[in-house]
């Protein structure tokens, strides 16, 4: 973990650089999220699933949490109506309720693979404080 902020607004941000993404979920903290990368052609398309364990219907809606990922190439697709900016991809959802409602949320985005192997993938986490 490279930073840990928490917000006036309830939030939390998490800045994070790691060597190999699909071990993220070797830590605790984010023992329910599965990263999977599977090479396509000069592309590489990268699904991370983040298991809610257990749905939950949340009376009060606020906002949910924004994960904004940076891949060492230009992202060329990604999915839930994410923001895409060079090789930068935001995701947000605007209601924790719907988002606690999910069992499985599958975050998929597909990138440019450079021409040599960069092993450092940072991604940045804003979700709902306690």
């Amino acid at each position: 973990m490279t930073s840990f902020k928490t917000n006036p607004d309830m939030t939390a941000t998490v800045e994070l650089a790691v060597d190999d993404v699909t071990k993220l979920s070797t830590a605790s903290a984010f023992e329910r999220i599965t990263i999977a990368r599977a090479p396509q052609d000069a592309t590489e398309k990268v699904t991370v699933t983040i298991d809610n364990v257990k749905s939950v219907d949340i009376k009060e809606d606020k906002p949910g949490p924004t994960f904004d990922v940076q891949f060492p190439g230009k992202v060329v697709e990604a999915n839930r109506d994410a923001t895409v900016t060079g090789n930068r991809v935001k995701w947000a959802f605007p209601s924790l309720r719907e988002y606690a409602k999910q069992r499985s949320i599958d975050l998929v985005a597909r990138y440019e693979r450079p021409s040599t192997d960069q092993a450092t993938t940072p991604t940045t986490t804003t979700a709902p404080g306690k």
